[in-house]
């Protein structure tokens, strides 16, 4: 499963939101191809030129971004790596237990990654 730090209602981005199942496969498909990039629409993409800290970017500024999440499903535990990013010049990785519950709603989710905001 992968997922997108989203905005909470502090305006922090420390809500968890799963991509749609399509880019689950099409982000877990690059991840076992060792790519560096993976575009997700006409505004966005994933970068994972450092595996440790994938992001997600935009194409109009590559600045901005949102940290990615990949949670490895086919262990029994529930590891997961994580990369936080809250501005452009610094991020941290870190590998530990997922204890949040990603959005579950698609049609949400599709309309969030659509908005202007969400980088």
């Amino acid at each position: 499963v992968w997922s997108w730090a989203g905005d909470s209602s502090a305006g922090s981005q420390d809500k968890w939101i799963a991509y749609d199942d399509d880019i689950c496969d099409k982000l877990e498909r690059a991840f076992s191809k060792n790519q560096k990039t993976v575009k997700l629409d006409k505004e966005r993409y994933v970068d994972m030129t450092d595996r440790t800290t994938i992001v997600q970017r935009r194409y109009d500024d590559p600045s901005k971004r949102r940290a990615v999440k990949r949670e490895d499903t086919s262990s029994s535990s529930s590891s997961s790596t994580s990369s936080s990013s809250t501005s452009s010049s610094s991020s941290s990785t870190t590998t530990s237990s997922s204890s949040s519950t990603p959005s579950s709603s698609s049609t949400a989710l599709k309309r969030k990654i659509d908005d202007d905001d969400v980088v």
